[in-house]
């Protein structure tokens, strides 16, 4: 009997194991991906580089869209890309740049209900990914309080004041795309050839709407690896161990 209760045990553990695994989504998994450069050594091959002149804005009426919707009117917007949650969606722009330079990249995008996490997305540059940072970008979301004016200074049976719940508020957003590791404080930049560019976002299961990428001259005047240093020496991996000065 003993024997038998610990067999119907096993079987009930591993039945609830498969059971949740079947209704929780896969999340991507980014981190099998890697690119031949870190972005410490893609700002060296870039030094010399000269800044992008022009800015470049991409709509989605003009993308390429691979597993999403674009929608004629979505939240007061216009051609919206709509990325729907659990799905690895990706916008696709091919676009004519005058000037090769090094530019950064903001996007304009609403924040759609989920599950409250950032938004994790990976930009592609004519295929490739310029480097590993690239693929590890996320998009912040807002939140507020949700409590009453009543609730602003309730306390605990403790005496300690109470934790609101926070909740996500969807609204319009636009922010540059930076590194979510926080190594890097400024925009993430990228290299532009003269000519005809392939650019994409590629998305991992966060729902949101796209409305636009601005691309533009970086505000740094300089990209120099004694500046970078400079500014990223003390964080974790920041400058190659192996880097021969």
């Amino acid at each position: 009997m003993r024997s038998m209760l610990k067999s119907l045990s096993v079987i009930l553990i591993v039945s609830m194991f498969f059971s949740i695994a079947a209704i929780c989504p896969k999340a991507a998994d980014t981190n099998s991906e890697k690119a031949e450069l870190s972005y410490s050594e893609y700002l060296e091959k870039y030094a010399d580089t000269a800044l992008g002149q022009n800015n470049i804005t991409l709509k989605g009426d003009t993308a390429e869209v691979k597993d999403a919707m674009l929608q004629n009117e979505f939240h007061g917007k216009s051609n919206v890309v709509v990325v729907a949650d659990d799905t690895n969606a990706e916008i696709i722009w091919n676009v004519n740049v005058e000037n090769a330079g090094l530019y950064e990249a903001s996007v304009t995008y609403y924040t759609i209900e989920g599950r409250g996490n950032d938004i994790p997305l990976a930009v592609n540059i004519n295929g490739n990914l310029p480097y590993n940072e690239a693929v590890s970008i996320a998009l912040p979301i807002a939140w507020k309080d949700n409590l009453s004016v009543d609730e602003m200074f309730k306390i605990d049976a403790q005496g300690n004041d109470v934790v609101p719940e926070r909740v996500q508020v969807p609204m319009w957003i636009t922010a540059p795309l930076t590194d979510s590791s926080g190594y890097y404080s400024d925009p993430l930049v990228f290299f532009l050839e003269k000519g005809n560019n392939e650019i994409s976002l590629r998305f991992f299961g966060e729902p949101v709407g796209i409305y636009s990428v601005e691309l533009s001259k970086p505000n740094t005047e300089t990209f120099t690896y004694e500046e970078y240093k400079a500014e990223y020496s003390g964080k974790k991996d920041a400058v190659p161990e192996n880097y021969i000065e």
